[in-house]
């Protein structure tokens, strides 16, 4: 049996707010607002209850024919109206030049192409400009021009070398996107040794959309390889680019944004705070600015990446004070945002708001967060983050001195952590500190256990394969709170 089609229904679920809202403004069609609205009602398609749901509704009768009437028709308003404006302009342009070819009127038909060749050419468009080729090769063919002809042939030339520079850019960061997946190292190596880091224009390049390609693969490729430095200079040159450009944020507002977000993780990981605050300040400047007016969800995506840097910048420089006063920030945000923000970052907000509390000696407001975190995805297969939320919760209801519930959860959390991987020697050696905490009676002894733990997570804090606990879980910090109070 066929199965329905979904592709209208994963559409409308993909359009803003806006884009419904223009649909429902210039789509001249009830029958087609009608289908649009019953189908927005259903969270997944269900083409069979829908139908059941509204036997009587004009869209019923030829259900198919209106389905696809509608979806074409969503298709033809959106992309003329939110298409680019200057890729626009030009497609008119060559329609404008096909019918005066048709008309014979080649004077004027020349006239129009030399303007959108200018403009191909200005701003790297390739693609219509081989369209405006092809018309112009018609009209030659008609006036007989000579040394236009020559021209033309080394204009069709250039342009062809010039798509197929950017094409080989383009291949270049595919790969490196596929070695950076599949954590290829050795390909990711050579793919820098191509692209001759750190050379801020590949001498490869022939055009700026094949520079900007090749940036990319090249910051992708040295972030893969560990080389944030590379990673930063490439990123830092990328956005320079777009901002010397402007077009180009207006025509990719959301390739400048996932730039300027690898840039500003690029920063931190080089503790460069002074260009961390100066890129978030740039991002947090975006909703005002009109080339990003259509970018879906800026307002909770800017919320988020500032945060997450803001935060974990200052739990890093040990400004915990200031840490703290993010968290109102990050529950009014939360709530704000809870449609736009995707469960997975809505968890590691949460658990960095559980981790800044905990830093700060907030045992209870951390968790409180904590056990939020545990209900959220009590469900949930054992994950990497679910076993810092579980060492975290060990930690808190220990602060707290629940001794009878730490008898249980010890043994359990260990256990479950066991089922995802083997435990790392810091985690042993917190699990085997919390029970003989608990086993001991005499203060003194207890004393002596947290000044030997200090020296140990101090040794452990320096070890590659421990460095990832301890950027989650501040144990540093906690330990320290713990001898501070002897």
């Amino acid at each position: 049996m066929k199965t329905a089609s979904a592709d209208l229904h994963d559409l409308l679920m993909a359009l803003t707010a806006s884009e419904r809202r223009y649909v429902r403004l210039h789509l001249a069609s009830p029958k087609g607002l009608g289908l649009m609205d019953a189908m927005l009602k259903q969270k997944n398609y269900d083409e069979s209850a829908l139908k059941k749901k509204h036997p009587k509704a004009s869209f019923i009768k030829n259900f198919s024919l209106n389905k696809q009437m509608l979806y074409e028709g969503i298709l033809e308003l959106l992309s003329r109206s939110f298409s680019n404006p200057l890729r626009r302009e030009i497609d008119q342009g060559i329609q404008n030049c096909r019918f005066l070819l048709q008309k014979k009127q080649y004077k004027a038909c020349q006239s129009w192409l030399k303007r959108i060749k200018k403009s191909c050419q200005k701003n790297e468009l390739y693609e219509q400009m081989l369209e405006v080729l092809r018309i112009e090769k018609q009209v030659l063919a008609r006036t007989n021009n000579l040394e236009d002809t020559e021209h033309h042939l080394w204009e069709s030339k250039a342009c062809l070398a010039d798509l197929a520079n950017i094409d080989d850019a383009w291949q270049r960061l595919m790969k490196t996107y596929h070695t950076q997946l599949h954590k290829k190292e050795s390909l990711a190596a050579s793919a820098v040794r191509d692209l001759k880091l750190p050379a801020i224009k590949s001498k490869e390049a022939t055009s700026l959309r094949a520079t900007m390609l090749n940036l990319q693969a090249t910051a992708t490729a040295a972030f893969t390889n560990g080389q944030k430095a590379e990673a930063l200079e490439c990123n830092a040159a990328l956005i320079k680019l777009f901002e010397e450009h402007p077009r180009l944020i207006k025509a990719e507002p959301e390739r400048y944004l996932a730039i300027l977000n690898n840039y500003l993780i690029d920063c931190f990981e080089l503790s460069k705070f002074p260009e961390v605050r100066l890129g978030i300040e740039k991002l947090k400047s975006t909703p005002q600015q009109k080339a990003f007016a259509k970018v879906k969800g800026l307002e909770a995506r800017v919320f988020r990446q500032s945060l997450l840097i803001e935060a974990n910048m200052s739990l890093l420089a040990e400004e915990y004070e200031v840490a703290l006063l993010l968290i109102p920030q990050i529950t009014d945000g939360l709530e704000r945002y809870k449609r736009d923000i995707a469960p997975q970052h809505k968890i590691t907000l949460s658990f960095l708001a559980a981790s800044i509390l905990f830093a700060n000696d907030r045992q209870e407001e951390s968790l409180d967060w904590v056990n939020m975190l545990l209900e959220q995805n009590r469900k949930a297969p054992m994950s990497e983050f679910k076993s810092y939320v579980r060492l975290l919760n060990l930690l808190l209801h220990f602060e707290l001195n629940h001794v009878k519930m730490l008898e249980n959860l010890i043994p359990s959390s260990r256990r479950q952590i066991r089922s995802l991987r083997a435990l790392l020697e810091t985690e042993k050696l917190i699990y085997t500190f919390l029970q003989n905490h608990l086993k001991e009676p005499s203060l003194s002894k207890r004393k002596h256990l947290d000044l030997d733990l200090r020296e140990r997570l101090l040794a452990l804090s320096k070890e590659p394969s421990q460095q990832r606990l301890f950027s989650h879980i501040n144990l540093l910090r906690w330990i320290e709170l713990r001898v501070s109070k002897h």
